[in-house]
């Protein structure tokens, strides 16, 4: 039995970088997968592991980690062995940068975008939906950018950063092939012609070690 066990859900995007750092660092874990049609998240007790009833949630021994990111940086403490936050001061200090750029400035409204799309509400506030299309069209128009002068997101081998941002650009990328997405005029879509950089990375991501062990299961089915 691994000494790790984690709670996760198929396709979330938190849930999936944490697979993935597992899978590129060669870890064992017991996978604690959980579908949530049928999860009584109430009575399972799992709010004794973390309050916020949130995934993913890593347990180790009597120690007890959720946050994605937070789970990523104890992996690399217990595990340095394939380095994902750098190998010196300046290495680690800029990916941890990269990281926040892309939490306060990307995500939010990748994600917001990707669950209106997912749950057809994307149209009711149309223009806000155009409005979060537009913040995340000159944030990926960015990252495009400067993918054109180095191979990951922050310099020239994987790091964190590609980790933690890969699964929701990939689930947003599933989200723009729903209908609602063809009315908001999304104009770095598809990706792969609209943002060729960041199509060869999310490209180079996929042949990681590891990527099709942590693949969502539930979009394999679908494929």
């Amino acid at each position: 039995m691994s000494q790790y066990k984690l709670h996760w859900i198929s396709g979330s995007p938190n849930s999936w970088r944490v697979l993935l750092t597992l899978a590129f660092k060669g870890i064992e874990y017991d996978s604690q997968r959980i579908n949530p049609a049928s999860w009584d998240r109430e009575g399972s007790g799992f709010f004794d592991l973390n309050p916020r009833g949130k995934v993913p949630v890593i347990e180790d021994g009597d120690t007890i980690i959720y946050e994605s990111i937070a789970i990523m940086a104890y992996l690399e403490a217990k595990h340095p062995e394939q380095p994902i936050f750098g190998n010196s001061a300046d290495q680690t200090g800029f990916i941890w940068q990269r990281i926040a750029e892309l939490m306060h400035y990307t995500l939010e409204p990748v994600y917001e975008l990707s669950r209106l799309l997912m749950r057809e509400t994307a149209l009711d506030e149309i223009d806000h939906s155009k409005q979060l299309v537009q913040i995340i069209s000159e944030e990926l128009t960015n990252i495009n950018a400067q993918l054109a002068n180095a191979s990951y997101l922050a310099g020239n081998e994987l790091s964190a950063v590609d980790i933690y941002f890969y699964p929701a650009i990939a689930f947003l990328e599933k989200m723009l092939v729903l209908p609602a997405a063809t009315l908001l005029n999304i104009d770095f879509n598809p990706i792969n012609e609209k943002l060729p950089n960041l199509s060869n990375w999310m490209s180079e991501i996929e042949k990681m070690r590891g990527f099709e062990d942590a693949y969502p299961p539930h979009w394999r089915d679908e494929k």
